[in-house]
This record gives C-alpha cells, structure tokens and sequence, in this order.
C-alpha cells in the first residue's frame, strides 16, 4: 500500500489509524444503452438491464489518515466562509456540494471511502474453513424456493424523526427497500426436512448462512462504521441528488449498485482499450476498488445499527424473488451481474444480518452460476427480434401470475432438453445444449422457431458473455483477495484465452452445459411471465449492444458543412419558425438547442422556480449532470457539471436563497485547421475538419467520467472572466 500522505504520526488516538482516500461520486448515464426519463424514488437494488442511469464512484487512491481528512475538510470549509461575499472570485470547487481537493494531487472529491481488509481476512490463517457442505445446486434453489414461499409481511413503520437532517415535502420519507421479510429459521428447517425427506440435506443448506464460515466478520477499527455509514449516504446523496435523509432505505440500494456500476465502467473501459481485465491498473486504483467492494460487502451488516436490521433483510427478501422470477420483474428487464452483486452481499445476511458477510463460498458460487444462466437467457431471447405480426403480450394478471408462482414445483421435473445431449462431450455437448435452451425459450414466448447453426449459436454466446464474465471476475478478485492468473495482466489481450481463463478462476467448468444445466429448471419460471414478450418488444435488454461501447455522437468531417447542415435549425421555443442565433448540439446524444439565449430557459423538475439555460436543462436529463457541447458558430466544446440547485431558508424577517453552482468551462474542439490548432470563435477563418485523435481524446474523458476533473483544473488555471459566466444560464 502507499505511504500515506499525512507527514505527521498517527498518535496515540486509535481513530487516526484508519484510513481512507477521496472519492468523487456522481450520478452517470454513460453506459445507457437506452436513455429515458429516471425516477429517484424507484433506485432499486440493483441495476436495470439498459443502464440507464448509475452511480460512479473514482478516486485517485492516496491514503490519509482519517483525521487528518476531517481535520482538512474543515479549515476548507473555514477558509471558504471567511472569504469576503462581495470581493470573492469564483472558486473550482463547491462545499455547498461537498467537494474539496486532494491535497496531494488537487484531484476533485465529495467524500471518502475507508481502507478496509477484506471480507475474507478472518480465513487468512486457516483456522476457520468452509467445510464439507454438501448441497446440490437442486437442494439449494429449493431451500431458496422455501424461504420465498413462506415470507412474511414487513410492517413499515414511520422514519425515525431523529435520523432525518433535512426532508424536503417532495421526498418520500418513508422508502423502503422491501415489503417481505424471511420466515424464521425453525419453520424453514421443519419445512426443508418434510421436502427432502432428510435432516442432515437440510442441516447443510442451513449451515451456508449459520456457520462460523459464513458468521465470523473482520476486526476493523472502533470508527470504520461510521465512517462507512458515512459513506453510503454520501453516495445516496450525490448520485441520488437528495437532500441528507440518514432514514431513507434507498441508502444500501444505492451502495450495492453504486459498486456494480463502477466495476462495469472499469469494464468497458479497459475492453475500450483493447486491455485485459487488469492490465493497466495501478495500486493505488486495485487498493481504492478493493476498499470499495470491502466497504459495500460490509455495508449490510454495517446499516442494521443505524436503521432497522429489517431493511437489509427485506431487501435481500426482494433481491431473491426478482432473481428467482417470482415478482413483477422480468429476467430481461435486471442487469444480471448487479443482480448477482446484490444477491452475493445480501444473502448471507438473510437470517442474521448484523454477523454475516460474504466471502466467495459454495453459496456465492451458486448465486454467479444462477445470473450467468439469466444473462445467457437474455443473450438467447434477443439473439432474433423478428416478432409475429398478430403476437400481443399477455396482460400482467392476478391469475397469470399465481401460474408463474406455482410452476415452481413442475420447474424442478427433469428437463426434457437433459436427454438430447447426454451423449454429446465438449463443444458439441454446449452447441447442442445452447441449441436446445434457445428453441425451449422462443417456443416458450410464442416466437415462431429459427433455424440457426449450433455453433455459430455457441461462438455468438461465448463472444458476447466475456464482459459478464469480466465483471464477475473482477468483482470476486476485489472481494475475495484471491490472485488473479498472470493473464488476466497480460499486455496482449486475447478475448478467447481470457473467456476459458475467467471460467477457470471463477471455479466454473469450461463446459457451459456442466456448469449451468443444474440450474436449468429456474428457466421455465423465467420463461413463463406474463410480462416478458412485452419487454422483448420494447427492448428493456438490447443483446446485440452487449459488445459495444457507447461512443459520442459522430460528427461531419468537414465543419463549413456542418454549419451549413446547422444553418437551417429553428429555436425550439419560436412559433415563427425564427433561426436560432447560437446553436449548440450535445455530442452525447446529437440533440440541437440554444445556448445561452433567454429564449430557451426552462425550469428544473426539483428546482425551486429556478430558470436553467437548455444545455444545463439537457445535461440534467441527458447526462444525469455532465455534459459535453459543441457551440457550432464559435467552434467551441462546453464541458457542464452539477446542477442548478435553489433552496431558501428563513432566518429571521429574511428568506436566504442558497444556490449550489453550476460549473463549466470551454475546451479545444476537435476541429482543426491543416496546422493542427483549433480556432475558437472562428476568428482566423482556416478549413477545418475534424480530428480523429482529438475526438477521441474527449470520447476517453468522457467514457472515464473525467468531466468534473476537467472542469475544476480548468477553473483553477483559468482568469477571473471565466468565473464570471453564469453557467446555470447556458
């Protein structure tokens, strides 16, 4: 690990000894594969199968003591109130929003994550093992059936008033994770023995959540639970953009999805780069991504004693039924790998939620066999979207659902498509498999069958599961502290070699159908919802996008002609028809609107009667806060950041109006002239066309979520004019 930054001694005092390193959380839309409007009230658990909008977390990993971080923290926030209002200039930072400045390297945060060992340190010495727990994935997903069958009815009760800072009248108070809480352990066991006709199968699955395995939890430090607790809200805060609410449930949703989030980002990052899963990653990165697995894996436990233990224990309640295809949601409407991170954190917390975490055991095993069946349902499901004419979707019913429920037991039969490949071995024994799943799942939906090749189908599904399998792997390296092969490293990056090693470690067989058919009967129940054919029409999950990486949006070579492509836009808010005078186009989606013109203001949904300009109203809906522009008559790229936020409060005879900034700045555009510069304002009047390399510089800042770091080493070295802008007015 590094050496801290902090040049003094630690001291006597135990709370100096724990570490931490500055994060910056923010809201972020750049693995939207579909982009459409997001609810706050509805952050769920996990994340939902188009990414629409996630919760990033970057950090440029140095370490400081956490002391020395508040004590910092601190005079930042002194040094800004003791400046004078009226002579002020404008700063490159926002306390209003939390944010300071890495003292080392003035990187932008918002918070700080703490150094944590992981989940699994109390195996380092031996003493403790798993055992011989012998459960077959059929005794585990019916000891699971079990527990969703006999849930019961969580009573919600009021927040706690104490807990709550500050609540808005348009926040909802009361959000809870789940509304079904487990049975208790006596009923589940009674009711294990009579099905399996056995005490000591039973005796096993109970083992996976009673065990000194799966109950003994890590030595940390007296102040690491309020310094993780601390945390999650922070992260409930910014990428929720709410008021602080320590009562709201959404708080360990947005931790767990936070977590998968980041980890595909880093994902698609490096596949971006042609890189393998690792390869690249520095220690202080591995050291902030492995605190921040450690950190949300202990959340769980962490939050039952700072708000009910039945929150985590609904939601793990609610996590189980989605997964299981026991509730209104579908199996193509789920990201399967975040669903798999919450599951994996929260079940091992179903009965005792404040001793349990996870440590990567048989049972986590069976969780990532489970999700990766689903993902490679979702990729078989969208593989032909070719869709009868006079096909409707079944109506989401009382009685249709009740079916879906009670098909659990018919599920557990023997599998018809088990006896076509018993005599097949190796690829032909997946091809076949696949084949079989693929034809079962369309005849199941009501789509009309399709000839496709065996192997072509076997070769379309490896190629396309590889960044499922990244993400599992990375997520169980960082969990876990179990080295990863020296190729998952490696400077040559080959996608079929990682496929066959990224099984390997993550204990699965490189035979697809060895590895997965055991779980084959939760597929009928995934099959057989009324709901799915809808979401295959929409589509919720898009399989063909599997591989891509979102790109900005491609612009003309030439730029007289696309001026004169832009000449012809209307202002959106004239009834004549009128030209608008500055015409700007966001280069995430391609939209056209006004820039910095009246014409245009809107107001925010949440804003308190606060008029934004069209590109800070955009940048809210389109890039969850941080966007990228291009002002067409000036040649000039506009980086935005934050959101316009008014709150007014009464002090005394006056109402004060607090304003959390927008911030922004200019940047070189990609075009450029047959001399390589750019011509901001299109003063010299040079050919320009555009430039691959500089395109690509920003399509990299923007897909690494680098726009708040721009923007704020930007302000830093910028004159005093550029302050002046008010940039919620753009």
């Amino acid at each position: 690990m590094d050496e801290s930054m902090c040049q003094g001694a630690a001291g006597s005092d135990e709370s100096k000894n724990l570490l931490v390193v500055g994060v910056m959380v923010q809201p972020s839309t750049v693995l939207a594969r579909r982009r459409r409007e997001f609810n706050t009230l509805d952050q769920p658990l996990y994340l939902p199968a188009d990414l629409h909008r996630g919760i990033h977390v970057s950090s440029c990993g140095h370490p400081m003591h956490v002391h020395c971080w508040k004590l910092y923290y601190i005079k930042v926030i002194q040094k800004e109130q003791r400046r004078n209002y009226r002579m002020r200039q404008g700063t490159n930072i926002d306390v209003e929003r939390s944010e300071y400045l890495c003292p080392l390297c003035e990187c932008i945060c918002n918070d700080a994550v703490p150094l944590l060992p992981p989940p699994t340190q109390p195996l380092f010495g031996g003493s403790i093992t798993q055992g011989d727990i012998l459960v077959t994935p059929q005794q585990w997903l019916h000891g699971l059936h079990v527990i969703h069958t006999n849930k019961v009815a969580r009573t919600v009760h009021a927040s706690a008033p104490e807990l709550s800072d500050s609540l808005s009248d348009e926040e909802d108070s009361t959000a809870v994770a789940g509304v079904w809480l487990p049975p208790d352990l006596p009923s589940v066991t009674s009711r294990l023995t009579s099905d399996m006709n056995s005490s000591c199968a039973a005796s096993n699955f109970l083992k996976m959540f009673t065990s000194e395995y799966n109950t003994t939890m890590s030595n940390l430090l007296p102040t690491s639970d309020q310094v993780m607790w601390d945390f999650a809200h922070s992260i409930f805060r910014h990428g929720l953009d709410q008021n602080p609410n320590l009562a709201d449930e959404r708080i360990l949703g947005c931790t767990l999805a936070s977590l998968a989030y980041t980890i595909r980002s880093h994902e698609e990052v490096q596949r971006y780069e042609g890189r393998a899963l690792l390869t690249g990653i520095s220690s202080r990165q591995h050291l902030f991504l492995s605190s921040l697995t450690a950190t949300a894996a202990y959340i769980p436990s962490n939050q039952c004693s700072k708000q009910m233990p039945q929150v985590s224990t609904s939601a793990a309640v609610c996590v189980l039924r989605d997964v299981l295809g026991a509730s209104s949601v579908t199996l193509l409407e789920m990201d399967c790998f975040s669903a798999a991170v919450s599951l994996v954190l929260l079940l091992p917390g179903i009965f005792s939620p404040t001793h349990a975490t996870a440590k990567g055991g048989l049972q986590d095993q069976y969780v990532l066999q489970l999700c990766f069946l689903g993902h490679i349902v979702q990729l078989l499901l969208t593989y032909d979207r070719t869709f009868p004419e006079d096909q409707t979707p079944m109506e989401d019913t009382d009685e249709v659902q009740e079916a879906v429920l009670g098909s659990w037991v018919a599920a557990e039969e023997e599998d018809p498509m088990d006896k076509e490949c018993e005599d097949s071995s190796g690829s032909e024994h997946d091809a076949s498999w696949l084949l079989a799943l693929f034809h079962q799942s369309r005849d199941a939906v009501g789509l009309p069958p399709l000839h496709v090749n065996a192997a072509t189908l076997l070769a379309h599904i490896k190629e396309r599961c590889l960044p499922f399998l990244r993400c599992a792997g990375l997520f169980f390296h960082l969990l876990t502290g179990c080295a990863a092969p020296a190729e998952l490293s490696s400077s040559v990056w080959v996608p079929e070699s990682e496929y066959y090693c990224l099984l390997r470690y993550l204990g699965l067989s490189t035979s697809l159908a060895q590895s997965l058919q055991p779980f084959a009967s939760v597929v009928k129940v995934w099959l057989a919802h009324p709901r799915l054919l809808k979401c295959l029409k929409v589509p919720t999950f898009d399989g063909d996008r599997a591989l891509t990486v979102n790109k900005l949006y491609p612009l003309l070579k030439d730029y007289s002609e696309f001026i004169s492509e832009v000449a012809s836009f209307a202002c959106p808010s004239s009834t004549v028809g009128e030209k608008s005078s500055t015409p700007t186009i966001c280069l995430v989606c391609g939209t056209m609107m006004c820039s910095q013109t009246y014409c245009c203001q809107t107001e925010l949904p949440d804003a308190t009667k606060q008029m934004v300009g069209a590109t800070t109203a955009h940048a809210h809906t389109c890039c969850a806060g941080s966007g990228m522009f291009l002002r067409v008559w000036d040649c000039t790229v506009i980086f935005r950041t934050g959101k316009y936020k008014a709150r007014s409060e009464q002090y005394g005879r006056f109402d004060l109006l607090f304003c959390c900034m927008c911030e922004g700045c200019y940047f070189t555009p990609p075009y450029l002239d047959q001399y390589g510069e750019a011509d901001m304002g299109l003063r010299r009047g040079n050919p320009l066309f555009l430039n691959a390399e500089s395109y690509s510089r920003l399509h990299a800042k923007w897909l690494q979520h680098l726009i708040p770091e721009t923007v704020s080493r930007t302000l830093a070295a910028a004159s005093t004019h550029v302050f002046s802008i008010d940039w919620q007015h753009v």
